[in-house]
């Protein structure tokens, strides 16, 4: 039997070699201070800390510490863990180090906000350019008749922060709080906390590439943040080689409000939004057209329910704030999709639930044949996978983490990360070679068919087939003027008939104040309404005050509640008597509701709609698995300094005062010695030849 032995020859990489993401973050790092459009924030001349050369230093900070395995211990277990190879990235970048934690918070927390505006667009904008990516075919998306779109999608997220309990003592200093000027009260939606920052985020959909980023303490005004992704993100999103490219702005139902989408109308910007206004699909006319309209099949993502697409044509939108103004209504092109709901008596999600069927809402301006309704919806619902980029960036790089308590340090910081990220998507498509050979179209996909899929057995609404694309054989709802009813007033609701709605409710009687309970508490109106039916039936509810239930004695016999702050609530019915022979409403003046333009019948062209064929992750992936198997070594040879003054011995005026060191001082005694050399060592990095060329001219890739 032969002998066999295993010889380990190395079972990591040396010693001296730096680790793995120190590659990236000097590449990138490189990048930055390359671009001079940074020296703009030099100019704003608001602090003389806020030059370019402190800048640089500050933003290379950041880059290494995106570039940073996930950044599980900050900022501060960076500088504290990776000290050494801090030092080896600061020589390769011409500086004696990088700076330190505190010195990049202490930045970071007095920067002003017009200067990380302006660093923020500059960023962006720098890390997007001589990219083929943003108007690649791959990237766009092509309607029917072979129009292109780039699409843009605003993402809308909140960062809550909850307010601990202070410490407090005779021989503490009184405390503060960090969040103070950082973050505000707002609606937090599912995350636990008392005071919010809202961030807006624009990205070019198709190729990954962010574009725009606003913040905001509270909750966010989305007009005033696409105000700024439009200004600052727009030109970024095509490239200065398609001025013609029309951008599609995509938005959660955060965005399907009346003041957003009349901002997109004067911005002329096509839009695509969720909307929630779900009364226009219970207007006599609509629940007509749901019956009978053609519905079209969505294209199925076999990935959830199988969708149907109809057009709803156009409805005048106007919020409350315009009720009393001059201002023009909205009238956005109303799409709405349908599938069957698996629980037909409970809604889950959003929507609105009718008859088995969950519909879902959108609102949106491109109109015309090219865009049928099924396409309209087949184009939001590839949001989804964005969702699941937007989760993905932030586990990799930490966007939503707090960097500074500062708003415009914090959108410094953010902006950095999606800099990191451009940079990486961008430089895989350069290793992939997609700027040098654009790949050809994809072969044209037959139309698809306008017949949705056939009703299961025991369905009650009708689908039309394609032999009957015409409307349903139910005969159409008649069309006539709706009132408005008013609210009902307290007089209205005393002439109601309440033995009928009281008869199961032993010991209760009707008081001029409302409810009287057995105990004798009187249970307040807390609000009503009368219904639109024929018989001007009125709902009101009813609440006991404070305090009345918490000692009641008949309280086990009114509720199985423990609660100590428990109110009775009670829902009525009321009838109008008999004998009246007035309606209450019929002297009211019948408001019809807003005119509704219904879709007029178009035909689509025999063209089929493309959507976006790029996997920026997977360009991310090439480039990571490139620049961190690079093996990087970093020699510095410094001359020894001169002899320095004991520590005792003050040898300016500026020591024997005690003086806090400059800004000039500190970039001074960061820099590295003009008399150093630096020696870089990359092994295995033949893929990477064409960008360390670009940016170190000096340097041997071996």
């Amino acid at each position: 039997m032969p002998h066999q032995a295993t010889v380990v020859l190395s079972s990591a990489a040396p010693s001296d070699a730096l680790p793995a993401f120190s590659t990236e973050a000097i590449l990138l790092s490189r990048y930055a201070l390359q671009d001079q459009a940074l020296v703009a924030a030099e100019t704003l001349g608001a602090s003389r800390r806020s030059d370019a050369t402190t800048l640089q230093m500050i933003i290379a900070f950041l880059i290494t510490a995106f570039c940073a395995d996930r950044q599980r211990n900050g900022l501060r277990g960076l500088a504290t863990g990776q000290r050494p190879a801090l030092t080896s990235i600061g020589a390769a970048l011409g500086l004696a180090k990088l700076p330190s934690c505190g010195a990049v918070s202490t930045f970071l927390s007095t920067m002003p906000m017009d200067q990380a505006h302006a660093v923020a667009s500059a960023l962006l904008a720098r890390s997007m350019e001589g990219s083929a990516l943003r108007n690649h075919p791959l990237t766009v998306v092509t309607d029917r008749a072979g129009q292109a779109y780039a699409i843009a999608d605003v993402d809308p997220t909140v960062k809550a922060l909850r307010k601990r309990a202070l410490p407090r003592g005779a021989e503490l200093p009184e405390a503060q709080r960090h969040t103070d000027g950082f973050a505000a009260e707002g609606y937090g939606g599912r995350h636990r906390g008392q005071v919010i920052v809202s961030a807006c985020r624009t990205q070019a959909t198709g190729a990954g590439l962010w574009s725009a980023v606003s913040l905001q303490s509270g909750n966010t005004a989305l007009a005033p943040a696409l105000n700024h992704a439009m200004t600052q993100g727009q030109p970024q999103l095509c490239g200065p080689d398609a001025p013609t490219l029309a951008v599609v702005v995509r938005i959660d139902g955060a965005g399907g409000n009346v003041p957003f989408l009349r901002e997109l109308t004067k911005a002329n910007a096509l839009y695509l939004v969720r909307s929630a206004h779900y009364a226009i699909l219970q207007h006599p006319d609509v629940l007509g057209h749901l019956h009978d309209g053609t519905w079209q099949a969505v294209e199925d993502s076999c990935s959830g329910p199988t969708r149907q697409a109809l057009d709803l044509g156009r409805w005048p939108w106007k919020s409350a704030s315009d009720a009393n103004s001059d201002a023009p209504p909205i009238t956005p092109r109303m799409v709405v999709t349908r599938f069957r709901s698996a629980d037909p008596e409970h809604k889950h999600g959003a929507g609105w639930l009718h008859e088995g069927w969950h519909y879902e809402l959108f609102a949106t301006a491109l109109d015309g044949p090219a865009w049928p309704a099924s396409d309209v919806a087949t184009l939001y619902f590839g949001r989804a996978c964005l969702e699941n980029r937007f989760a993905q960036e932030n586990r990799e790089l930490g966007l939503n983490r707090v960097f500074s308590y500062g708003l415009p340090g914090q959108l410094l910081a953010t902006t950095v990360g999606m800099y990191v990220w451009n940079r990486r998507v961008c430089l895989g498509a350069e290793l992939a070679g997609i700027a040098e050979q654009p790949p050809s179209p994809a072969p044209e996909q037959p139309p698809q068919h306008q017949q949705p899929p056939q009703p299961q057995a025991g369905e009650d609404m009708a689908v039309p087939s394609e032999a009957d694309l015409v409307a349903d054989p139910r005969p159409a709802m008649p069309v006539e003027p709706v009132a408005t009813p008013p609210k009902p007033a307290a007089d209205d609701i005393h002439n109601m008939t309440w033995e009928a709605a009281l008869q199961d409710r032993t010991g209760f009687a009707q008081t001029s104040g409302g409810l009287l309970c057995p105990n004798g508490a009187t249970l307040r109106l807390r609000h009503s309404k009368t219904s639109v039916s024929a018989n001007r039936n009125i709902n009101i509810t009813l609440r006991a005050p404070k305090a009345a239930c918490k000692e009641c004695p008949q309280r086990s016999g009114c509720t199985k509640s423990t609660q100590p702050m428990f109110r009775k609530e009670i829902g009525l019915v009321l009838r109008p008597p008999s004998s009246s022979a007035t309606d209450p409403l019929a002297n009211s003046t019948p408001t019809t509701l807003p005119v509704w333009q219904p879709p007029e019948p178009t035909t689509p062209p025999p063209g089929a709609l493309r959507l976006p064929q790029l996997i920026p992750v997977v360009l991310i992936r090439l480039w990571l698995d490139i620049v961190r198997g690079v093996e990087l070594r970093v020699t510095v040879d410094v001359p020894p300094p001169p002899p320095k003054q004991p520590a005792y011995i003050a040898s300016t005026p500026a020591q024997r005062q005690r003086r806090r060191h400059t800004w000039a001082q500190r970039r001074q005694r960061f820099a590295l010695d003009p008399r150093a050399r630096v020696s870089l060592d990359l092994r295995r990095a033949h893929g990477l030849t064409g960008q360390i060329q670009r940016l170190f001219p000096e340097v041997f890739v071996q």
